[in-house]
């Protein structure tokens, strides 16, 4: 039963969390987007406003599991190397992917390069905790630490975490396509996610790896001087669907890879 109350908490604490940054984005965030001069703010703004409510996640999960989240140097360097080695790789085929021919040189982009890793550490610090940190461990504990368990919770939290992507529909309607294959895509890399931290039983690694590889999808935005242009663009034009199912099935092999990883773990 107690466990029971544990869940249901965390669910509770996550939904609200969810729903708050939400609202807070479309009331305040969406208008700032909009406008030239102060879309630059709208990220400081959001980045802000996630590590807040990160503050809230990490102080939540220490009450109700007693974990204190901090970088053990072995268990890190296994997390985010070795246990993460796929999104490694996937990093850097995006970092070349979204190339585009630079129009400043690395000094005049350096402002903006510090900009976008400081607004996607944020995402990968507030995601991390809402659903690794505060959701997969609930579903460990109500679930059990069993291979049946860890499965499970797995799967339940990187749901979560694929549909809470659906609330990018509120500030960009028109991307139905790239919404729906963002939550597979982020369903399927959240279960990866779940299996670094339960091997590692390191969280900050999970959220280096989140953060840099959100950070590649818009590392060429910085050495560019149509930045406004660019970024209006990216929220108003949908990919095709021939580029949504290669997304899906190239981000397949985030799951192949938890599984195996489980595998060899409940192996042992």
């Amino acid at each position: 039963m107690r466990n029971q109350k544990k869940l249901f908490l965390s669910i509770f604490i996550a939904v609200i969390t969810i729903l708050v940054y939400a609202a807070f984005v479309n009331v305040c965030i969406s208008p700032l987007i909009q406008n030239k001069s102060s879309f630059l703010v709208a990220g400081i703004i959001q980045a802000a406003a996630r590590l807040g409510l990160s503050i809230i996640l990490w102080i939540s999960i220490n009450k109700l599991f007693n974990i204190k989240i901090r970088i053990k140097k072995d268990k890190f360097i296994n997390g985010f190397l070795w246990y993460g080695l796929i999104l490694i790789i996937a990093i850097f085929f995006q970092f070349a992917s979204n190339y585009q021919p630079p129009e400043k040189n690395i000094i005049e982009a350096l402002p903006m390069i510090v900009y976008f890793f400081i607004i996607t550490l944020a995402i990968g610090i507030y995601e991390e905790l809402l659903c690794r940190g505060l959701l997969f461990n609930s579903f460990k504990i109500y679930f059990g630490n069993t291979k049946k368990g860890v499965y499970l919770s797995a799967i339940f939290s990187s749901l979560i975490f694929g549909i809470m992507h659906l609330t990018n529909l509120i500030w960009s309607p028109s991307l139905i396509i790239s919404t729906i294959c963002q939550v597979i895509y982020a369903t399927f890399v959240g279960f990866l996610f779940c299996v670094i931290y339960y091997r590692s039983k390191n969280l900050i690694s999970c959220m280096l790896l989140h953060g840099i590889f959100d950070f590649t999808a818009y590392f060429w935005f910085s050495f560019s001087d149509k930045l406004f242009q660019q970024t209006i663009d990216s929220n108003s034009v949908d990919i095709s669907m021939g580029n949504g199912v290669l997304l899906i099935l190239l981000s397949s092999t985030f799951v192949i890879s938890g599984i195996f990883q489980l595998r060899k773990e409940f192996s042992k």
